[in-house]
């Protein structure tokens, strides 16, 4: 009897010994608040940043939001340790997200580790597709894109990004759609305006241009403008849950180009 009663007081004591972890476990989560602290810098199409405030940032599903100060500062307090959508916005510029940011509190933790996020003015000039050459799939044949652009003033540097797809559907005039898989597809150019308003894009039969192609297959070509001169990020941004790159700083959509793929 003495046994069974020294067994039972053991046994109680782990189950509050368990207890106690537990609970000092969720006291710790509950507690692990803190302060998410950024910068963005705003450029317009002449590649300076002369207005960096007013940017919306959005915690997506919540209550949280700031605007960025005259110096591109941005500052959420009292946030919970999570996994959360982010969103940077200014109208007539370049939208981006990270959709699937996880923050630990504790204190004040700098976004994206300290590196300040560029947003990028989306321009407007019309871009014209007028012919295609395709090579041989798995061929060192050049091919090439040719168009050209109308531009009454120049902005300094032109970029423009070509994309290519099996469908219509993933090339709207609208930029701000979901393409995927865009970095397979997308080729980027740049021109000097005004030496040049003509383009020609080159490339091979093994070109990533090409993945997920097979010989015979259609292929739809269309081009946006683009004024990003910052590569790090700000005019496309990828999205988890559709796994989907979208495509936010670029500028309506050329015509479609139509080719079979020899």
């Amino acid at each position: 009897m003495r046994n069974s009663n020294i067994i039972l007081i053991v046994l109680v004591a782990m189950l509050l010994s368990c207890t106690k972890t537990t609970t000092e476990t969720i006291i710790n989560d509950v507690v692990q608040i803190g302060s998410l602290r950024g910068n963005v810098q705003v450029f317009n199409l002449y590649n300076i940043n002369p207005h960096n405030d007013s940017v919306l940032v959005v915690i997506e599903g919540t209550h949280y939001s700031a605007l960025t100060d005259t110096n591109g500062n941005w500052q959420i307090d009292s946030l919970s340790t999570g996994t959360y959508s982010i969103s940077f916005s200014k109208p007539g510029y370049s939208t981006w997200k990270n959709t699937s940011y996880s923050f630990i509190g504790g204190g004040i933790v700098p976004f994206l580790y300290g590196v300040s996020l560029y947003l990028t003015q989306i321009p407007h000039f019309p871009i014209f597709l007028d012919g295609i050459t395709i090579p041989r799939l798995n061929s060192y044949d050049s091919a090439s894109i040719y168009g050209h652009v109308t531009i009454t003033s120049g902005y300094g540097k032109e970029r423009i990004f070509i994309v290519s797809s099996k469908s219509k559907n993933d090339l709207g005039t609208n930029p701000r759609v979901a393409l995927s898989p865009l970095l397979n597809t997308m080729i980027r150019e740049t021109f000097q305006y005004p030496d040049a308003n003509t383009f020609q894009v080159r490339y091979d039969g093994f070109s990533r241009f090409f993945d997920g192609f097979n010989s015979g297959d259609t292929i739809y070509i269309r081009a946006y403008p683009n004024m990003n001169q910052h590569d790090y990020v700000g005019y496309y941004y990828f999205d988890v849950q559709s796994r989907k790159y979208v495509v936010t700083g670029c500028g309506e959509g050329s015509n479609i180009l139509t080719a079979v793929v020899l």
